[in-house]
């Protein structure tokens, strides 16, 4: 059957297309002659379009309009040249049906060339489109749409945007020369990106931000500012894909998102091939990148993510740099040919690298420094130019089950401040001494061999501290073991062979180094022991107890100390066990009192006497780390805090004794935490109870106790405290021992930081004044050095301007003046009595009242800064045990000096939940510690959060205080909409005031109303119904668009 065929000539025929589509019925072809057609065609029946021949060029080009408007089922375009010059509206737009678009040309001149919206679906196919001032295509419509074998360039900011519910494929298509990105993907997009060159974006190649989900399958990105950026809380999917010559990073994962990446590869890019940041996740498995100039994968800010058989082979960087609290996974790493390290892990990351292989390193083959932690498990290092271990500053990797091989210098190097874990671990064939401890490090090696070094197998430094168990150390160039140290040094069974050496040598300084059982054979020298090492006991108890004497105040605590150090010293004199109460032990008390101080004094002072090997204190506060730093504290001392924490970790428990009871003469344990959960747990657990019999009991410090430790610091830092101050610091510290939130020696150690500050500042308004004195003015709470009454009435007119909230106003005003009134009295003032429970819905100003509080704090010189830091409970929550105390540590520090908001608002978890009761009982442990410098705030609108807050340990002491937030009267959110609108350039006339006193006095005030969130909405679909309205008027006026008009407010729905 023929089809309806109707021909546009400007000769013959219809001289327009917009009269051959007044006559179409659906199913028409529409054959247009080359020409221009300056017409805009809003096309809504199923027609074809398309060029007649191939002489010429068919171009719609309208002077105002979209060229092409398509909401048909069932429209097709084909040949056409579109060129929009409407700087408002799209050259080609789809808002409905289905149009198919072939070997066209789409020119625009608005923000978007193309814009497919709901419920409008698009195919275009072979098709140019080019936007110099916009987007090249917009999709927002979740119906199918496909855009295929088509050129995107010469865009002025995304090539495609896929925005809303968009839901298109995107195959086969080149994306080039675009301002912005090449593809950007926002709101819950989706859709799919498979096969496309995108190259020359200013901004990054793809985007995908807030809920997006789009999955980019076979597609290159090269020669971008950036690559890939995945930045939503979706979970996005990317596979073998390619980024290359970047000028910034490859792939950047953060805000918490956790994508899934597969088969992709990182080229030459300028800055890091892989980044995962802002506490992201995210599976990355068979990735490579190669030749990056920065680090091949790099992961920070707390991120988490995992990474199996991932390959990173060159580049000027480390291989993988792990820093700021990030705990990545990487399992099956091979790491080759990079610049710098091969791993470097610094600031308080924790990665796990396992059955990784990092070979022909410029620098180490790992790093770890600057607090950085990690665990290497069955690893292979190789070929370095430096050393295949290397840790220092504070850093403490633990190795299992891998090997070091043909390091450039040392094996292993532990430089000052460095702690190194090794068990069943092999070091072979380095450059210099396969392990090597510098002053200040401290090595704990456990059934690893250390052979064919070219120098020493073991070198312990002077100032280096080693624990040796079950080693071999054979064919080494130099001695097996050699000890140059004055410190704490043990051998035990270990075995040296074939060394050039000695088996060991330890010179006259290192007469406190413990040998046992040393097997010792074929070795090129004799071993050499100093004379007399044996009698390295001190003669002077009194020397050896200096350290515990000189810690101020605990006078009952130092009794126990010394009895228990007596009876452990006769016991290793005469070759007898102590009994178990002389040995492990239970500190409790509260938060602050030294119970980790006198732990470390303790094991300090039984490695004098030569009871224990080294006497070093691990501290540990999480169950499923207690088997680990068990072994690391071998030798020395293993503090568990916050004990009662363990109680229903049986296998943790039942670890622990047995690990005890196996070595009972090589350590000591100390349970410490509050009373009377510690003994509680004790008590209930048989095993634990049998050797954990002796328990010392830490009160709260006095005021002398803590006035000496400010001047004990006060000393250290070469300052002088005057006569009057040491009053001033009674009567602070007189007021600041008020129930379970006073900190003792943290309190003591927060107020000296804080006396130095006030010091630099009075300093810098009085150059001439005594720079070594802390006077009274440099007490918290004393003559207010930074009060700011220009500050303090800027923030209480502010607080006085705010809409209703009356009861609010006279509560913190209330509170205000009466610390005001203490400062002009010379009274201590202190944060402590500030902690406040805001208690309302939703959007009645808590957020707005909490800054300005804070402000006010810090005007009259409460807190140093009187910043807000606001924070949703869920985002407290962890995903594993101590995961929650961690963020609420991490929060609770960005907060110090100012105002932590803890917002119930949109939580979804229960407050009972384990992870809450986790991070509650960490917040009451800061606020302790920190009582002096930082306020919290609790946001609640339920019942089930201020029943929590009333019968929680230690939040009800904390937060005794209720200031009531109701929800707002109409007139209140009429005005409230008024100052918005004023404050955005919109006026409302008297109609539409007493239209919005109705639309407000019909809405229920429900658990879900939003009170001036729903103001501030409601004023929004104003403003767009008044922009909608205002588009059928020809020239409006200044006045038409500042007004409101009662027919721009919606129509009032329940909330």
């Amino acid at each position: 059957m023929s089809r309806h065929v109707l021909t546009v000539d400007h000769d013959q025929g219809y001289r327009t297309i917009t009269n051959a589509l007044r006559d179409a019925r659906d199913g028409t072809v529409i054959s247009v002659s080359p020409g221009r057609y300056a017409e805009s065609l809003d096309v809504t029946r199923s027609v074809t379009i398309t060029a007649a021949g191939t002489s010429g060029v068919v171009e719609v080009n309208p002077p105002v309009g979209s060229a092409v408007r398509a909401s048909a089922a069932e429209v097709q375009l084909i040949g056409l040249v579109l060129r929009g010059r409407d700087a408002e509206t799209p050259a080609l737009e789809v808002p409905g049906g289905q149009a198919v678009v072939e070997d066209c040309e789409i020119i625009g001149g608005a923000w978007t060339a193309v814009l497919v919206s709901d419920p409008g679906a698009l195919t275009l196919r072979g098709c140019l489109v080019t936007n110099p001032g916009g987007v090249g295509v917009v999709v927002t419509s979740p119906s199918a749409s496909a855009i295929e074998d088509c050129v995107v360039e010469h865009v002025g900011t995304a090539a495609i945007v896929i925005a809303e519910r968009g839901d298109p494929l995107v195959r086969d298509c080149t994306l080039r020369d675009a301002k912005g990105n090449g593809i950007h993907a926002t709101g819950t997009a989706r859709g799919v990106v498979e096969r496309c060159d995108i190259s020359a974006t200013e901004r990054h190649g793809i985007a995908l931000e807030e809920g997006s989900s789009t999955t980019i399958r076979d597609t290159a990105v090269r020669g971008t500012a950036a690559g890939v950026l995945l930045r939503t809380n979706a979970s996005p999917v990317l596979e073998e894909c390619h980024v290359s010559d970047t000028t910034g990073t490859g792939i950047t994962v953060s805000g918490g998102a956790a994508p899934v990446l597969r088969r992709c590869r990182v080229t030459r890019t300028a800055d890091a091939g892989i980044r995962v940041t802002g506490r992201s996740l995210g599976v990355f498995e068979e990735c490579e990148v190669f030749d990056v100039n920065g680090a091949g994968i790099h992961v920070d800010e707390a991120s988490n993510p995992v990474f199996t058989h991932t390959s990173v082979h060159g580049g000027t960087g480390p291989g993988l740099l792990v820093t700021d609290g990030a705990a990545p996974e990487f399992d099956g790493a091979d790491v080759r040919d990079v610049a710098g390290a091969g791993m470097r892990v610094e600031t308080t990351a924790n990665p796990l690298l396992r059955r990784a292989v990092l070979a022909s390193c410029g620098g180490s083959g790992v790093e770890v420094a600057s607090d950085g932690r990690g665990r290497l498990e069955d690893c292979e290092i190789r070929d370095t130019g430096q050393n295949g271990l290397h840790v220092s500053d504070g850093g403490r990797p633990q190795a299992t089950s891998s090997r070091v091989r043909s390091a450039g210098a040392a094996g292993v190097s532990v430089a000052p401040g460095g702690v190194a874990s090794m068990r069943h671990c092999e070091v072979s064939g380095a450059g210099e001494d396969g392990v090597v401890v510098h002053d200040g490090g401290a090595l704990m090696m456990a059934q690893s061999v250390v052979r064919d070094s070219n120098r020493h197998g073991v070198l312990v430094q002077v100032g280096g501290r080693a624990v040796l168990t079950g080693d071999r150390l054979t064919n080494n160039g130099k001695d097996g073991v050699h000890v140059d140290s004055a410190d704490a040094v043990s051998v035990v069974n270990c075995g040296a062979s074939g060394n050039s050496g000695s088996g060991l040598r330890v010179t006259e300084r290192g007469n406190r180094t413990s040998v046992e059982n040393l097997t010792s054979t074929a070795n090129g020298d004799p071993d050499e022991l100093p004379t007399g090492r044996q009698q390295a006991e001190p003669d002077d108890d009194n020397e050896v107890l200096r350290k515990l004497e000189a810690l101020a105040g605990l006078t009952e605590v130092k009794r126990q100390v010394r009895t228990l150090v007596q009876l452990n010293r006769r016991a290793h004199r005469y070759g007898l066990h102590a009994p178990p109460d002389g040995r492990h032990l239970i500190f409790t008390g509260p938060p602050g009192t030294g119970k980790t101080t006198v732990a470390r004094v303790y094991g300090g002072i039984l490695a004098e006497f030569g009871i224990l090997r080294s006497g070093h204190l691990v501290e540990v506060t999480r169950a499923e780390l207690v088997a680990e730093a068990f072994e690391q504290a071998l030798g020395g001392v293993l503090f568990i805090d916050d004990a009662h924490t363990l109680t229903s970790q049986h296998e943790a428990v039942r670890t622990l004794v047995e690990l005890v009871e196996r070595h009972r003469d090589d350590i000591v344990v100390i349970i410490a935490g509050s009373v009377p959960e510690t003994a509680e747990f004790v008590a209930a657990e048989p095993g634990l109870a049998a050797r954990f019999t002796r328990a010392i009991e830490f009160a709260d410090c006095d005021t002398a106790d803590l006035i000496s430790i400010v001047e004990n610091m006060a000393t250290a830092h070469q300052c002088a405290v005057a006569a009057e101050t040491r009053d001033a610091l009674s009567v602070h510290f007189g007021r600041l021992q008020l129930g379970e939130c006073f900190g003792n020696g943290h309190t003591a150690r927060k107020v000296f930081d804080e006396m130095l500050e006030r010091r630099a500042l009075r300093l810098a308004n009085d150059s001439a004044a005594a720079s070594r004195e802390l006077l009274p003015a440099d007490v918290p709470g004393g003559a207010v050095v930074d009060g700011n009454s220009g500050a303090h009435a800027a923030a209480q007119a502010k607080l006085d301007a705010m809409i209703g909230l009356g009861t609010v106003k006279e509560v913190i005003t209330s509170l205000i003046s009466t610390a005001r009134q203490r400062c002009a009295a010379g009274q201590p003032v202190s944060p402590i009595g500030h902690h406040l429970v805001f208690d309302g819905p939703p959007g009645t100003g808590k957020t707005a009242v909490a800054r300005l509080y804070g402000e006010l704090l810090a005007a009259i010189g409460v807190l140093r800064k009187g910043h807000l830091v606001e924070i949703a409970c869920d985002e407290l929550l962890g995903h594993y045990v101590g995961h929650s105390a961690q963020l609420t540590k991490d929060t609770f520090e960005r907060a110090r000096g100012g105002v932590l908001l803890v917002d119930e608002a949109y939580s979804t978890t229960p407050p009972t939940d384990d992870c809450c009761q986790e991070a509650a009982a960490a917040l009451v442990r800061l606020m302790g510690g920190h009582s002096d410098d930082t306020v919290v705030v609790i946001a609640s609108h339920s019942a089930v959060m201020r029943e929590f807050l009333r019968t929680t340990p230690g939040l009800a002491a904390h937060f005794s205080r209720y200031v009531e937030f109701a929800d707002y009267p109409t007139d209140d959110l009429v005005k409230i909409v008024h100052r918005m609108a004023v404050a955005n350039g919109y006026e409302c006339t008297a109609d539409t005031v007493a239209a919005l006193r109705g639309h407000f006095s019909t809405m229920p005030r429900g658990r879900r109303f939003g009170n001036a969130r729903h103001a501030g909405q409601v004023l929004e679909l104003m403003m767009s119904r008044q922009a909608g309205r205002l588009t059928n008027v020809a020239n409006p006026t200044v006045q038409d668009l500042r007004l409101l008009l009662p027919g721009d407010l919606p129509r009032p729905a329940a909330p």
